[in-house]
């Protein structure tokens, strides 16, 4: 996809969150913070329909195409990361993120999580039910890297 085009898209998502933002917020004053209780499902049930959706549409639910699909956009937008194949799976570290540095700009961090760090573990069981997904870690959460680790279930060596 052409730069410009990408660069596009990635301010109207910018957008998009930034009004998502003023929504909950303005619900928050209204209501209170149980307004985050109240959504805090939606996004993760949202992301599993839509990589179960593009799983089933590449007819392939395996970790290699979760990871690719995944992971090979993030560089053009702005993602800085490395990646490990480790004997129990694939280690991610992510030390930039232009999702949080948005959100932390915006002073929303926590709206940031929300809606697309929380969803994480939940594309992945879209994905394949198999793969399982650890984090402990978060640029969102004021971390110096996010630690993603994708596994198979069926091979998890117990901690």
């Amino acid at each position: 996809m052409a730069r410009s085009c990408l660069a596009e898209i990635e301010g109207v998502k910018n957008a998009h969150f930034q009004q998502m933002v003023q929504v909950v917020r303005a619900l928050e004053t209204q209501y209170g913070h149980g307004v985050q209780a109240v959504i805090e499902n939606i996004p993760c049930d949202l992301a599993r329909q839509k990589w179960a959706q593009m799983a089933n549409a590449k007819d392939d639910h395996s970790m290699e195409g979760l990871l690719t699909t995944l992971w090979e956009p993030l560089k053009e937008r702005g993602f800085v990361f490395t990646c490990e194949d480790t004997a129990d799976g694939v280690q991610y570290r992510v030390t930039k993120c232009p999702k949080a540095d948005l959100a932390i700009e915006l002073e929303a961090a926590d709206l940031g999580f929300l809606f697309f760090c929380a969803t994480d573990a939940c594309l992945v069981d879209g994905w394949n039910e198999n793969i399982g997904f650890r984090r402990t870690q978060t640029l969102m959460e004021g971390h110096a890297v996010c630690d993603h680790f994708y596994y198979m279930k069926d091979t998890e060596k117990e901690i």
